[in-house]
């Protein structure tokens, strides 16, 4: 019984300490304000975050990256775009 708790607890802790969102690099900040440069990369959440990485990521052309990534920030600027 010990050991399943001892696994259980194993289990949670590595689930809840991967759940945590690591800061922005300075890489990945450069990048966003080279596809979205009005974007206010402190204060985007971390899903807002991950969509503009893998927008940037994406194989869509740099026209695409740019217009998609800009549409994705603007929801910092009071607009909301589901």
């Amino acid at each position: 019984m010990k050991r399943i708790f001892t696994l259980a607890t194993i289990a949670l802790t590595t689930l809840a300490s991967s759940a945590f969102a690591m800061a922005p690099t300075d890489a990945e900040m450069a990048l966003i304000n080279r596809y979205a440069p009005l974007a206010d990369v402190h204060m985007l959440s971390d899903a807002q975050f991950s969509k503009l990485m893998n927008i940037i990521n994406s194989n869509d052309s740099e026209g695409s990256k740019r217009l998609r990534a800009g549409l994705a920030t603007q929801s910092t600027h009071g607009l909301s775009l589901n």
